[in-house]
């Protein structure tokens, strides 16, 4: 197995040789009622009241963006109806591929939230490169002035291109890769 460096934000201090495991997303509390909501089954956004909730909760993700419940939900609905060898956004460590597509991410966000590490992971990690625009333009979407159907079909429209890998034609990509491997920090950038 051939190893290569890629790049993980972390609000935590980490130290070299430390194992990142998908483990610390899943147990914020917020993330625990996306959770239970989902193993009521796939269909569960079909429960409008329940879809408008999870509209309300605000994720704050561990790489210091925001994004809704309803957004995640439906982007997990759709990767286990369609996708179901992705791995899940809600039981993953999240990597940049390069440099470069840290740079925009950092713009975007203050930096005093997270610190940047060296990681090293197997290569094929490669193969599950997705564009982040994505899931911010499915975030930006969300409006209290659009029917609940209305804007959980046009969530699943974003969640299909994510999954696919397809980047957002709007903007310059910038990717992410999610996995359930373990990766290793190298060090602190």
């Amino acid at each position: 197995m051939h190893v290569r460096a890629y790049y993980h934000l972390s609000k935590t201090a980490l130290a070299s040789g430390t194992v990142l495991t998908p483990v610390a997303w899943a147990r914020q509390p917020q993330i625990q009622v996306v959770l239970q909501a989902y193993k009521f089954g796939p269909t569960h956004v079909q429960n409008l009241q329940l879809a408008e909730h999870l509209m309300n909760i605000n994720l704050n993700r561990n790489d210091g963006t925001v994004t809704n419940g309803l957004t995640e939900i439906v982007f997990e609905t759709v990767r286990d109806e369609e996708f179901a060898t992705r791995t899940s956004r809600l039981r993953a460590v999240y990597l940049f591929p390069d440099l470069g597509d840290v740079n925009p991410f950092r713009e975007r966000y203050p930096s005093r939230w997270y610190t940047l590490y060296e990681v090293s992971g197997p290569e094929e990690l490669d193969a599950q490169r997705l564009d982040m625009k994505v899931l911010d333009a499915a975030v930006h979407s969300a409006t209290w002035e659009k029917p609940m159907v209305t804007q959980i079909e046009g969530l699943r429209g974003f969640a299909r291109q994510y999954w696919q890998g397809e980047p957002n034609n709007a903007e310059p990509p910038v990717w992410e890769i999610l996995t359930k491997m373990p990766v290793t920090v190298v060090r602190q950038l």
